[in-house]
């Protein structure tokens, strides 16, 4: 095997554009977050409006979570061979858009359908993120870009909430809006209209992205590319090595998406805590 550069002698971009690339990576990310958890601090009128228990709103989440992860990896494959920026750029497009057809809804499954389409949706940003920015940095400049796109995770999930809680408490008590042939929309449905509707300026953002020249691509002595045959080899041979950090991982992702997730409904009906106050200060 050997490691063949595509850009041997093209130069990496200037590290200001690089870390311009990285900041608007960084607010994609924000916004995905606030479109994926927003959910959280509508529970209480979704149950009342639409009649669903707990046990359905907690496959709004899931069927999120199941579709990110499954999507994934054929999105990751993809984000090896065609331009990022615009799988990036149709990602965001529609998880917005399957954010505002969340507000849309009539009934849990079209909520349910349209919770879905945000989880492929936001499927693309991660694994096509972490492809341009090795492409954009050299190799001993990547873990630190790597870990400021990370930190938008952690930062996302606080931001979800505070920007959240305001929207919630900036539309409580508004009446129902006159959508012509849509109907009418209650205030939770207008949330998620006003959190889905900005994704389009992060679309423009994207179209200041130049794709990046593919760096460091390892082929297999034949010439033909590594692919999945290849990692399901590496599974095979180390999977005693592997399987306890997934399963670990995976009971992580678990406990602390349930925690999350419920906060802001336990503050609400234990302590009576409107949602969006709980939400903005659970953010923080």
């Amino acid at each position: 095997m050997s490691n063949t550069d595509t850009a041997a002698g093209v130069a990496y971009p200037k590290p200001a554009y690089a870390w311009f690339v990285v900041a608007i990576l960084v607010v994609a990310s924000l916004v995905s977050y606030v479109d994926r958890q927003v959910l959280a601090l509508l529970v209480t009128p979704i149950r009342n409006d639409l009649g669903v228990t707990d046990t359905q709103i907690g496959w709004l989440f899931s069927g999120f979570a199941i579709f990110y992860a499954l999507a994934g990896l054929p999105l990751a494959y993809l984000a090896d061979r065609v331009n990022r920026k615009w799988l990036v750029s149709i990602g965001i497009f529609a998880w917005s858009l399957m954010t505002v057809a969340c507000g849309l809804a009539r009934n849990f499954w079209m909520l349910f359908a349209a919770r879905i389409g945000v989880g492929v949706g936001e499927a693309t940003l991660t694994p096509a993120a972490h492809s341009l920015i090795g492409d954009y940095f050299p190799r001993e400049k990547i873990p630190l870009a790597v870990g400021v796109f990370q930190m938008s995770g952690t930062l996302g999930t606080g931001i979800a909430y505070t920007v959240g809680g305001t929207v919630v408490m900036l539309l409580a008590g508004v009446p129902a809006v006159d959508a012509g042939p849509l109907g009418a929309l209650q205030p939770w449905q207008l949330v998620f209209v006003a959190v889905g509707a900005p994704g389009a300026l992060v679309v423009l953002l994207m179209l200041l992205v130049r794709e990046p020249v593919r760096r460091g691509i390892i082929k297999a002595s034949a010439g033909s590319t590594i692919g999945l045959g290849s990692l399901a080899r590496v599974y095979q041979r180390h999977w005693r090595t592997l399987l306890l950090p997934h399963v670990g991982f995976g009971f992580i992702a678990l406990g602390g998406f349930s925690v999350v997730f419920w906060t802001p409904s336990f503050f609400e009906r234990i302590h009576g805590v409107p949602a969006g106050t709980a939400g903005f200060s659970y953010g923080f």
